[in-house]
């Protein structure tokens, strides 16, 4: 299985409430490639909101002014379910907390399902969901109460109708071999291309996180078009010294990074005792 290159969205501006704001589309994994969750459920998408302030559409809900939304969702039977969502939510009042993995492959395609709960003990009646978020804007795509899920990424599937080809005799009639025709299968296999499995453009915080980026010698800060705005303005890391990703748990990785070179600098990219080198 090949991983096709990415396709992704460019950013896109949604104006909410009057309020402005710019969101990067996360980038799809390849059109090739897709996650398949199969459900048995019993609760799909929505059940009674009980908050207002919120848009509310089919495919998706945007939080904006309003800290939190609450569903009413009722199960009909007693029984374990299983409940999958995206973002910080809570159960009845048993909280979880979601948060982003950049190093997880289904963050950087559109949506992925993520467990709430599982095998929880859901008595026929009404029970309730409720989504706290730390910023504005947020996309929240809804929820499902299961019996069953399972989740696997699918290539697709093709299939083929093969005609044999007849030939002509001296006499001028069809014909083919005597013994029939021989079917040989040629897969054509090329070296995969690079799947985006970490992006970083420091637009985010204007504080470096030390969970992905440690610094080894020197000073390095995030610099930010409009240190005040609560948008996601160009941004980019300015220092000198020696300066990591702080992670080691790949292997043959393909780092593209953009460089901006003031009067007299030098910047090098370091792969353990390989080194990269521009000027």
């Amino acid at each position: 299985m090949a991983l096709d290159i990415l396709k992704g969205r460019k950013c896109m501006v949604w104006t909410f409430m009057g309020n402005t704001r710019m969101y990067t589309a996360l980038k799809n994994y390849g059109d090739r490639l897709s996650q398949v969750g199969l459900f048995s459920f019993k609760v799909d998408a929505t059940g009674t909101i009980t908050e207002s302030g919120v848009a509310i559409s089919d495919m998706l809900t945007h939080i904006n002014m309003w800290p939190h939304i609450t569903w009413l969702l009722t199960v009909r039977n007693d029984g374990t379910s299983s409940v999958f969502t995206v973002l910080r939510e809570n159960t009845d009042g048993a909280q979880k907390h979601f948060t982003e993995s950049r190093l997880w492959w289904p963050y950087w395609r559109s949506t992925f399902w993520a467990s709430l709960a599982d095998g929880i003990s859901l008595s026929a009646g009404t029970h309730t969901i409720t989504v706290s978020v730390d910023v504005k804007g947020v996309q929240f795509y809804g929820f499902r109460v299961c019996s069953n899920f399972s989740e696997e990424p699918s290539a697709g599937s093709a299939s083929f109708t093969l005609s044999p080809r007849h030939f002509i005799d001296v006499d001028g009639n069809k014909c083919q071999p005597d013994k029939g025709f021989k079917l040989t299968c040629e897969m054509l296999l090329r070296k995969p291309d690079s799947a985006l499995i970490w992006y970083e453009d420091f637009q985010d915080t204007d504080i470096l996180e030390t969970n992905y980026w440690k610094t080894l010698s020197g000073s390095w800060k995030v610099w930010r078009q409009d240190e005040y705005s609560d948008s996601r303005v160009y941004s980019q890391l300015d220092g000198s010294g020696q300066f990591a990703w702080n992670y080691d748990g790949f292997s043959d990785v393909h780092l593209r990074v953009r460089f901006a070179f003031p009067s007299g600098s030098t910047a090098r990219l370091a792969f353990s005792a390989a080194t990269c080198s521009a000027a």
